[in-house]
């Protein structure tokens, strides 16, 4: 049975009560569920590499429908994006992706996740290895 890890996120101006939920699954990925008031969305999670001189984190978070947000959290909140419409008509104020992802960095639960680029080089080197191989 997979882990589930819960977090009562900020409340906003329209959403006193929000939470999250994490659940952890093969490498790379994880499932996130973020209620609020009105909405119960969940989203799989994917980590992204980062741009030199970033220090932070960034996943690419995707809904069912297939509409997807790359969210990015650093050390301070001038470092927080969102692709997400919350975000923008928010005039760059914190939406409920980057308060979960925020979380998932403090609570140390995204640190089992590789990035996309690590996955794909550890492939990479099996492949190589197979092929010198004549595997």
């Amino acid at each position: 049975m997979p882990v589930t890890l819960t977090e009562v996120l900020p409340a906003s101006r329209t959403s006193p009560n929000r939470a999250m939920t994490w659940t952890p699954a093969t490498v790379g990925i994880g499932t996130l569920t973020v209620t609020d008031t009105r909405t119960h969305v969940r989203y799989g999670v994917c980590e992204l590499p980062l741009g030199k001189g970033f220090s932070g984190r960034a996943v690419k978070l995707t809904k069912g429908d297939g509409e997807a947000y790359c969210v990015r959290v650093g050390e301070r909140a001038g470092d927080h994006h969102c692709d997400c419409a919350g975000f923008s008509y928010g005039r760059g104020k914190a939406c409920k992706h980057i308060a979960a992802l925020a979380a998932l960095v403090e609570n140390g639960w995204l640190d089992e996740l590789e990035t996309v680029s690590d996955r794909a080089a550890e492939v990479e080197a099996k492949d190589s290895y197979y092929a010198a191989r004549g595997l």
